[in-house]
Parts: C-alpha cells; sequence; structure tokens
C-alpha cells in the first residue's frame, strides 16, 4: 500500500511544481532510492519472512528478524526526516 501511494504522489508532482518521478533521478535520488528499498520494500520482505518463521515455531528467529524489521523501519524514518528537511520532499 506504501509503495503505491510512494509512486502516485511522486506521479502527481510531489505536490511542490517538479517534474513528476523527478526525485528519482534528481540530486536527492541516491537517499530517494534508500528509502524506497530500506524503509519500505526490506521491511516488507522480513516481515514476511519473519511470517514464515514463525508459522514454523521458530519463535526465536520470528523475533530476531522482527528487530531487524524495526530496525529497517527506523531507518527508513530516518531517511525520509532527512529527505524532508533537506530537500522538501515528504515520502
Amino acid at each position: 500500500v506504501q509503495l503505491a501511494l510512494f509512486v502516485a504522489w511522486l506521479a502527481a508532482g510531489a505536490g511542490s511544481g517538479r517534474s513528476p518521478f523527478e526525485p528519482l533521478v534528481g540530486p536527492w535520488a541516491l537517499f530517494v532510492w534508500l528509502r524506497l528499498l530500506i524503509g519500505l520494500i526490506f521491511p516488507l520482505i522480513v516481515s514476511w519472512a519473519a511470517v514464515k518463521t514463525a508459522m514454523t515455531r521458530s519463535m526465536e528467529s520470528a523475533t530476531g528478524l522482527l528487530y531487524i524489521n524495526v530496525g529497517a523501519i527506523a531507518a527508513g524514518t530516518i531517511l525520509a526526516a532527512g529527505l524532508y528537511f533537506g530537500a522538501g520532499l515528504l515520502l
């Protein structure tokens, strides 16, 4: 859901008069891609792995994966805050 909202927000010009998808290739592109990959896609993959691990009743491993997930989400939040205050991009 967040990925679809992210793409829709970028396609709409991100509300700041920029051309569509400019944040993906502009001067802040590295941080935008890191936000997309580390803050959104990686936690989805780790959550899926945690659910599969919990289904095998390996709760310690699932808990460890969820701790990694919390760290990835925190890193994505920090990247989003940096993009907002540094480049004025709301991602």
